[in-house]
């Protein structure tokens, strides 16, 4: 199949935008609901951009998304923040945390915030070098409480989301960014792969039997299987735990409750001011001096040379800003309808997409 055709990002920030209004969404949080999804894919994370757009608008028709207004502070003191989203739309939650955080980091050297109730966050990457371009470093982690998707070392049932982990850090050049899911796979990525019937790279599932499979479809009645895979998933098993601690319990909101909504977000933000620590500069500069270090490694064989985390996203975000973003024809296609639904014109340019 040819590939895909590059449109420029403001027709597509312009189309996202016009689907949330249509959905009762003001204009500025239309935009900025539009901005976290749209980021997503100049990244490269298609499974979490646009792609994520058909169910958040069926969200705010149904009443599951709040799509104003602010988290409301539960508890906390100095540098430490823990916040009730009550199901405001994941873009608008992660935008206000990533305000909060850089602010009290500003503060008081660094800050961490636990939040509860987000509506799906999509992926964490946007937001973080939303933090790294302020000269800030931080980490995070996400946990679903009513998502069981992932299993762990020994168990043949599943237990965990598949919690992903993040962090950002400045540098004297591009911020290194990372985005992984401590699943060995992301569930959106297993769904891509049912769809397109195709099978998976390797047997990063257990079917509802307990067998190691590359068959996608058995994720319907199977699980995957932690980072690790089946040789070393105990260490996967280690991280989903320590992520749910801090991303969940830490906050007050994970598995003891039920509320019906298996995919609200627990989050754990921590921002670092760099020059309330070894100095932004100096902080830079040996960041940098890492990065040096790291592209300096020879390669394995013949294969590519070792790419410092971030480097590929920020690459595909800097060619989509400048030539154009590229949506898989799925995504296009799904937009499409979704602007049917929903009475929104479509550009001349999105609709000439085949």
């Amino acid at each position: 199949m040819s590939a895909a055709p590059r449109l420029a990002v403001p027709v597509w920030q312009d189309f996202g935008a016009a689907l949330f209004r249509a959905a009762g969404v003001d204009e500025a949080n239309a935009r900025r609901i539009t901005e976290g999804f749209l980021e997503a894919d100049l990244l490269g994370f298609h499974t979490h951009g646009f792609a994520l757009l058909p169910l958040n608008l069926r969200w705010i028709r149904e009443g599951m998304t709040r799509v104003s207004g602010e988290p409301a502070v539960l508890s906390g003191r100095g540098a430490v923040l823990n916040a009730d989203a009550a199901y405001l739309a994941g873009p608008l939650a992660m935008g206000w945390a990533c305000e909060q955080g850089v602010q009290r980091a500003r503060e008081h050297g660094v800050a961490v915030l636990t939040l509860r109730k987000c509506q799906h966050i999509g992926a964490l990457a946007p937001y973080l070098l939303r933090i790294a371009e302020a000269g800030f470093a931080a980490f995070a982690m996400v946990a679903t409480p009513e998502e069981s998707l992932v299993t762990v070392e020994g168990a043949r049932e599943p237990l965990f989301s598949t919690n992903p982990f993040g962090f950002s850090f400045p540098t004297a050049g591009d911020p290194l960014l990372l985005d992984m899911s401590l699943a060995v796979t992301a569930a959106g990525k297993v769904r891509v792969a049912e769809a397109e019937g195709r099978r998976l790279d390797g047997e990063w599932l257990l079917d509802e039997s307990g067998h190691p499979t590359d068959d996608p479809a058995a994720l319907a009645r199977g699980m995957l299987l932690p980072v690790g895979g089946a040789d070393h998933g105990h260490k996967g098993s280690g991280l989903l735990v320590w992520s749910e601690m801090f991303a969940a319990c830490l906050g007050g909101w994970g598995r003891l409750d039920r509320t019906g909504d298996d995919d609200a977000n627990s989050v754990y933000l921590a921002v670092h001011d760099p020059d309330a620590f070894g100095g932004e500069d100096l902080v830079r500069r040996q960041a940098s001096r890492v990065v040096e270090l790291y592209e300096g490694l020879a390669p394995r064989g013949e294969g590519e040379a070792p790419r410092v985390p971030g480097q590929r996203a920020l690459a595909l975000r800097r060619d989509a800003l400048a030539v154009g973003l590229a949506l898989p024809r799925r995504v296009s296609a799904a937009l499409k309808r979704l602007a049917a639904e929903w009475g929104v014109a479509v550009p001349q340019e999105i609709a000439a997409l085949v």
